[in-house]
């Protein structure tokens, strides 16, 4: 077995995941949150799935593979004790009702890298949900001891942006790609990740000197050149601490700026960012939607929202990171 401390989680599993740091120690098979079954499909789901054929769909995505396939469907069975995930990759991940059995099988045209992505991802953002805990998608950094948020649209920087702040500012990351939040009534806490980044070679080149030599964070798609930097082997930062979440800042599309631009957004303009930027978006239930929503209005006012729109000069990174950091310590 391996383990794994991310989420605020303890995880168990029955193989290695690729870039990430094993803690395993000699009481963690007691003290794990949730268990993770790799490459393995139990005898019981082959029996529960053939009495129960014809069970409606629960969640259909709205998307589809390349052949045109959904891309997933989403099934309640075992009496609503768990949800099995269907891919039209042949893969499929049971999860138990409680978020603490997780059982993951694929055919042999899916690397681990692939199901790691996967589980990292909305696996465990899913996960949470059903813990009731609510996530973010963005990245974050520790800026004086304190979490800042960086949300956006896919491709916006958001990686980068708390890669920069780790080189060259000396920063700590918590966590890219998924946030989770701890509800303190009137505040927050951001809950660190893993100390792991999702970086594309531009970046990485800009920032360090070791593009090449990244492994790609899903080996398989070619097309798909993003490469993950563990940052306990490279020597960076990672906080390990949930800490309060003091400030988010929306990522607008780079342009050609001398200056970043930053501008505060009202508590229903921002509302409308953290929406967009819950995670997993996919599948939920109306239930845990209501509960989302309430929980981001009260984050909306409760906590600094800003837009900022970087410049489309990557060589200015260390100039938008001052920027973020001069706006952050005035607003506090």
């Amino acid at each position: 077995m391996a383990s794994y401390s991310m989420f605020g989680l303890n995880i168990n599993t029955n193989l290695v995941l690729p870039g990430l740091t094993d803690t395993t120690n000699e009481d963690s098979e007691s003290e794990a949150d949730v268990h993770i079954w790799l490459q393995d499909r139990p005898q019981w789901l082959t029996h529960l799935l053939e009495q129960e054929c014809q069970q409606p769909v629960w969640y259909t995505s709205p998307y589809h593979d390349e052949n045109g396939e959904i891309h997933l469907q989403v099934f309640k069975i075992g009496a609503e004790r768990y949800f099995w995930f269907k891919y039209s990759d042949l893969s499929e991940y049971v999860i138990s009702a409680d978020g603490s059995q997780i059982w993951i099988n694929w055919l042999e045209n899916t690397t681990l890298e692939r199901v790691t992505a996967y589980i990292v991802g909305t696996t465990l953002g899913f996960v949470l949900r059903l813990r009731g805990i609510n996530c973010l998608h963005g990245s974050a950094v520790e800026i004086d001891g304190k979490a800042v948020v960086f949300m956006g649209r896919p491709g916006a920087g958001k990686s980068t942006t708390v890669a920069a702040f780790s080189k060259l500012m000396h920063c700590s990351i918590l966590s890219d790609n998924t946030i989770p939040l701890i509800d303190q009534g009137a505040s927050f806490m951001a809950q660190p990740a893993h100390p792991r980044v999702n970086l594309w070679p531009k970046s990485i080149e800009a920032l360090y000197d070791f593009a090449e030599s990244q492994p790609r964070v899903i080996p398989e798609f070619a097309a798909m050149d993003k490469r993950y930097v563990n940052l306990e082997e490279k020597g960076y930062k990672f906080g390990q601490q949930p800490l309060p979440l003091a400030a988010i800042y929306q990522l607008d599309w780079r342009e050609p700026l001398d200056t970043p631009l930053i501008e505060a957004l009202s508590a229903q303009t921002a509302l409308l960012y953290l929406i967009e930027n819950t995670y997993p978006r996919e599948p939920i239930d109306k239930y845990s939607r209501a509960r989302e929503f309430e929980l981001m209005g009260r984050l909306s006012k409760t906590v600094p929202i800003r837009k900022i729109t970087p410049s489309d000069d990557i060589s200015r990174l260390g100039q938008l990171c001052e920027t973020i950091m001069t706006d952050f310590r005035g607003i506090r």
